[in-house]
């Protein structure tokens, strides 16, 4: 009698074990998330209303038959300086073995690669949103823009600048 029941019971634990593995499904949420707090004595960032993580497109003109000047605004403060900006690297559009220069301007100062002062102390100590505008090289019509898919990267270093002498 004890080794029917102790089959019995097994063959029991077998067949709930088996059943609960087939109702149990598993499923997973993923959930990227991304915070920006701002310095309390410097910031320059995009305002909180646009989203810049994904590719950013320059526009093509069919009645100029141009590329269109892509343009935003920087929300940008500095409590004791200026602010300075400089490029990591030449700013280009590539497609293939083509190249599209980019003109890139804070504040309209045009950005080098060697920093240098884009907003002034007064307007950094105010905080608030100035121009960015990345420009597109402009051609002539006799020499358009070879078409194609183009992509690139403009990547700033912004910092604070040389403290002023009083």
């Amino acid at each position: 009698m004890f080794r029917k029941l102790a089959f019995s019971l097994s063959s029991v634990a077998v067949l709930v074990s088996s059943s609960l593995a087939m109702a149990a499904t598993e499923e997973a949420i993923t959930i990227q998330l991304k915070a920006n707090v701002p310095g309390a004595t410097f910031h320059v960032r995009p305002p909180a209303t646009e989203d810049w993580t994904s590719v950013q497109e320059i526009r093509w003109d069919t009645q100029r038959k141009q590329l269109v000047n892509w343009s935003k605004k920087l929300e940008v403060l500095s409590t004791t300086t200026g602010i300075n900006a400089k490029l990591v690297d030449v700013p280009q559009l590539i497609s293939g073995s083509n190249r599209i220069n980019l003109e890139v301007f804070v504040h309209d100062k045009k950005v080098e690669i060697n920093s240098a002062e884009v907003v002034n102390a007064a307007d950094a100590l105010a905080g608030r949103q100035v121009a960015f505008e990345i420009r597109p090289e402009q051609t002539t019509g006799s020499t358009p823009h070879p078409e194609g898919d183009y992509t690139g990267t403009v990547a700033l270093i912004f910092e604070p600048g040389a403290p002023s002498n009083p």
